[in-house]
């Protein structure tokens, strides 16, 4: 059995949701981390409410770095309160992403420092986008004491230095179907790297749909093929990164 641990559910038609979900449950996905950041406070109203009506889907919310600068004093007071609910395993995610920069990059570092300070308040830990912002993310993680709540980076696609920064402050490596793209070997190195017992999958859907489905909608069946690419870049077999792959989430997020 699988976990999708980093999965957007929200933009689905109750239709739709439901048709990926079987297809996924026939794939043998037993659980779903649903993230509600990504599309502002709505999203994860939306998330939250999927979560609350499925037994094997639990839920992170938070704001995404592209929306930081939503984060009003209100918006973030309404965060807080929607995340005390217990289906909310994880606060995120949350972090820095300086490709695209659709948010100041001081207020994209202000707001992390905020959630980092509430995921302490309630006791969760938090799912991390780091993108094209060297070590930045990592050190304010550091100096603001995250190993103390634990966490997971989510679509990582940095290098095997920041893999091991992030494994010594005792953090979780995610990986998506960008494993499986031609030119990713870099990558696939890191996988190589990072211990059994310290990464998980996810497939980020809709985003990064994996081979042979790439440039297509992708969907929470699909982590399947992440996890088999994962067996074959470590040796693997199939059994042992789903054994594994469920064991971290767990640990993580607790169980169902």
């Amino acid at each position: 059995m699988l976990t999708d641990a980093h999965c957007h559910l929200n933009e689905l038609s109750p239709e739709e949701l439901a048709g990926v979900l079987a297809r996924a449950r026939a794939n043998g996905v037993s659980r779903f981390i649903a993230i509600g950041a990504g599309y502002g406070l709505e999203a994860n109203e939306q998330t939250l409410k999927i979560a609350r009506s499925q037994p094997d889907i639990q839920c992170a919310l938070g704001m995404h770095p592209h929306d930081a600068q939503l984060v009003t004093d209100e918006v973030f007071a309404d965060l807080k309160r929607l995340s005390a609910d217990p289906i909310v395993r994880a606060i995120g995610e949350i972090g820095l992403d300086y490709h695209y920069e659709h948010s100041p990059r001081q207020i994209q570092r202000d707001v992390l420092v905020r959630f980092i300070h509430l995921a302490k308040e309630l006791g969760k830990p938090i799912v991390i986008h780091d993108r094209d912002c060297e070590d930045e993310c990592i050190d304010i993680l550091r100096s603001e004491g995250a190993n103390k709540i634990g966490g997971m980076v989510h679509c990582f696609t940095g290098s095997e230095a920041l893999a091991r920064k992030y494994l010594d402050l005792g953090f979780i490596v995610s990986f998506t179907g960008i494993i499986t793209f031609k030119k990713s070997d870099a990558l696939r190195d890191v996988v190589k790297m990072v211990p059994l017992d310290r990464l998980t999958v996810e497939t980020d859907s809709p985003f990064l749909a994996p081979m042979p489905h790439r440039g297509k909608k992708n969907e929470p069946a699909h982590v399947r093929l992440v996890a088999e690419a994962v067996a074959a870049i470590k040796g693997l077999t199939f059994e042992e990164v789903s054994e594994a792959t469920q064991t971290n989430v767990e640990r993580l997020f607790g169980a169902v």
